[in-house]
């Protein structure tokens, strides 16, 4: 008869085998070090393995999202500060910290809660939302860099159009007075010698009508003079003596000297006339050259406004998406989807938590915590306990301390009434004997009297 010596498994035992090992044992690569970025504890996850791919993708997402906002504040510096681009890597770097330490807590703070926790997930939400507002722009306007610096230009060439429009309403060529209160601070002073010529050419104006007034009036006088020569000459008139050779020959000559005398003043019209003419002339082309320097005034002030815009900067990109916003409805469609998207990138890393629901890990971690309250709620209860039998010991020392004290005053003060009395005896008694002494000294001197 043959014995099977060979063990035999119960079923149990073979279901026990099959069970993994808790904890897991721990990992030390690179995944340990990314989940740190969550708050993760891995001495916690080692108890649930299955769960580390989880956590190890959410560090990974939250990396992504600072990575995104280092880009963000890159570009943005960028174009805030004209200098090398390595020099505007360290406090784009460190605003991509801010915001991974930003998210960090937001992830670690909900690590095994149980009640309110889509209450606060949502709040950590709306938090994560304002910064990643806040990260996006930058990246909004560099999507829409071609487009928005176009509109630009066109907003400040139609700007440089006006401000030449109104220093050239301000500044009328002719020099003249603009009432409009926008020219208050828009008037160009330049240097104008038509003025000058314009006064001068007023003033010969004048003295010519004022000789020519004269010279009618001395051609008139002439003229009559001509007329009474030439009728005494012909007998018409004067003597009506045709023929009469010296009074024609004395009119004839009085005539002439009238002539001749005022032979200054039609010399001096004449001039004033043909200077009338170059005044004119010097006049009109002193007003060109005055035109022109005011021109070269006003180009230059336009130009230099022109220059003035320097670069373009973040506010007049802000300012250009607005206004193509308002004129392109698909350009306002496509910004704020672009902006959204943003925004749900920078989201997301609270976004795993809330859609992810609550995990076992959660579940560990939450129980860590009640236990960790247990604890110190019974180490706080211990350690009164020791404190008050301490105070107890104490007090009962004390007050052993504060008996013998009074024990011992008592006894002194019990020494010192018994010495005090036998004192007060013994005084007693010698004042007696002394008495008594004294008294039979007396008897004894009587007797001696009396015998």
């Amino acid at each position: 008869m043959t014995t099977d010596t060979r063990a035999t498994v119960q079923p149990e035992a073979l279901d026990l085998l099959s069970v993994p090992i808790r904890p897991a044992p721990p990992v030390t690569g690179w995944s340990r070090k990314v989940r740190r970025f969550a708050g993760v504890l891995d001495e916690v996850l080692d108890w649930v393995p299955e769960e580390r791919s989880r956590y190890t993708w959410q560090a990974i997402v939250l990396l992504n999202a600072g990575m995104l906002a280092t880009l963000s504040m890159w570009i943005f510096l960028g174009r805030a500060f004209s200098v090398s681009w390595w020099l505007l890597l360290p406090p784009a770097v460190l605003w991509g910290w801010l915001v991974i330490s930003f998210d960090a807590w937001l992830i670690s703070s909900t690590h095994g809660m149980k009640r309110g926790r889509h209450f606060t997930l949502l709040s950590r939400l709306i938090l994560a939302a304002l910064v990643g507002f806040v990260i996006a722009e930058p990246l909004v306007l560099r999507l829409f860099e071609p487009t928005i610096h176009k509109q630009v230009q066109e907003t400040r060439q139609r700007e440089v159009v006006a401000y030449a429009s109104l220093l050239n309403r301000c500044n009328p060529p002719d020099g003249g007075t603009v009432t409009d209160p926008a020219c208050a601070d828009q008037r160009v002073e330049v240097r104008r010698t038509a003025p000058d010529i314009e006064k001068e050419l007023a003033d010969t104006r004048e003295e010519r009508r004022i000789l020519a007034k004269t010279v009618r009036e001395s051609d008139s006088r002439h003229n009559r003079l001509v007329d009474n020569t030439n009728g005494e000459c012909d007998g018409t008139s004067g003597t009506g003596q045709p023929g009469n050779k010296e009074v024609c020959k004395l009119k004839g000559r009085a005539a002439a000297d009238f002539q001749a005398s005022r032979q200054g003043d039609l010399d001096l019209l004449k001039e004033l006339k043909g200077k009338v003419k170059d005044l004119i002339e010097k006049r009109r082309i002193a007003e060109n050259a005055d035109k022109a320097l005011l021109s070269i005034r006003l180009d230059e002030l336009v130009k230099e406004r022109r220059e003035n815009q320097g670069g373009i900067g973040v506010l007049e990109e802000l300012h250009a998406l607005h206004a193509l916003a308002k004129s392109d409805s698909v350009v306002n469609a496509a910004q704020w989807l672009i902006r959204a998207l943003l925004i749900t990138l920078e989201c997301w890393p609270v976004m795993t938590k809330l859609l992810g629901g609550r995990s076992t890990y959660d579940r560990l971690i939450a129980d860590r915590l009640t236990l960790a309250y247990a604890l110190h709620e019974r180490e706080t209860e211990l350690h009164t306990h020791i404190k008050t039998g301490h105070l107890r010991v104490v007090e009962a020392t004390e007050q052993e301390h504060i008996d013998s004290s009074l024990n011992e005053v008592a006894k002194r003060k019990r020494a010192r009434l018994e010495e005090m009395d036998n004192t007060q005896r013994a005084e007693d008694a010698q004042q007696q004997e002394n008495l008594i002494k004294s008294i039979d000294e007396l008897a004894a001197r009587y007797r001696g009297q009396s015998v």
